[in-house]
């Protein structure tokens, strides 16, 4: 089986599972992030600030930007206490896929992190 990802949070931005597909590639892009912690660049998502069919624009290390629209919101996933379905729920989050998406990862609510929140987008275009 695969390893598990071994997640280096940084403080002040957003961080790169280093298992996953680059920005703009064909497969599961992991981008995890802060919601109270450092610069918290992930509070808009923990404050639920995000909608299905919103845009979102990433760019990759070389300034090219690639486009994806969210198609999933799912509910909070517990940290402790998580069933096997739930567990299950967020391992596939982060898991590789055949298809190209973006997969952003925080903590829930803005003060405690007692959940784990997901959001789902698909890539659109690579903008170029």
């Amino acid at each position: 089986g695969l390893s598990p990802s071994r997640w280096g949070v940084p403080a002040e931005v957003a961080g790169w599972a280093l298992n996953s597909s680059p920005a703009g590639g064909d497969g599961n892009v992991v981008i995890a992030g802060h919601q109270a912690y450092g610069a918290a660049v992930f509070a808009a998502i923990s404050l639920g600030e995000l909608a299905v069919g919103q845009e979102l624009n990433l760019k990759d290390g070389a300034g090219r930007s690639f486009l994806y629209r969210i198609v999933e919101l799912p509910d909070p996933i517990p940290l402790l206490g998580a069933t096997v379905e739930e567990a299950a729920q967020a391992a596939a989050y982060s898991a590789p896929t055949q298809s190209a998406r973006l997969t952003l990862i925080t903590g829930w609510p803005l003060a405690t992190t007692t959940h784990r929140l997901f959001v789902v987008a698909e890539r659109v275009t690579a903008l170029e």
